[in-house]
C-alpha cells in the first residue's frame, strides 16, 4: 500500500518520465511519480534445488525464487497429469525447506 498522494499530476510526471520529456510540465515538476506502482515482478518462477531421498526415506528439498507473504503450495503426482496439494505455507523469505517424511507412501513416491 502506498502512502503517497497522487494527482493528474503524478500520472502527467510518469507518462513524461517513461517518454523522457523533459522539462517537467507544471504541477509534474512537483508531483510525486507512479512509478513505485510499476515495480518490476520476479522474472523467474520459484523453483526446487537440491532434492534428496534421505536414507531414512524422506525427502528433502528446497524451494527457491518465493515470493515472500504469499501462498506456496507444493503437489505430488503418480501420474503427472493428476495433481494432489503436498504442502501450504506462506514463506516469509524467497527459500524454504520442505521434508515429506512419507515420501515413500505418497502417491509419485
Amino acid at each position: 500500500m502506498s502512502t503517497n498522494r497522487y494527482t493528474h499530476a503524478s500520472t502527467l510526471r510518469t507518462i513524461q518520465e517513461i517518454f523522457g520529456v523533459l522539462p517537467f510540465l507544471a504541477g509534474a515538476a512537483t508531483a510525486p511519480s507512479l512509478s513505485e506502482l510499476f515495480q518490476e515482478q520476479a522474472t523467474n518462477p520459484p523453483a526446487f534445488t537440491s532434492p534428496a531421498l534421505q536414507a531414512d526415506g524422506q525427502f528433502h528439498v528446497t524451494l527457491v525464487g518465493l515470493s515472500p507473504g504469499r501462498t506456496n503450495v507444493v503437489e505430488t503426482s503418480a501420474n503427472l497429469s493428476s495433481w494432489v496439494p503436498l504442502a501450504t505455507n506462506v514463506s516469509e523469505t524467497t527459500t524454504a525447506d520442505f521434508t515429506d517424511p512419507k515420501a515413500e507412501s505418497e502417491p509419485g513416491g
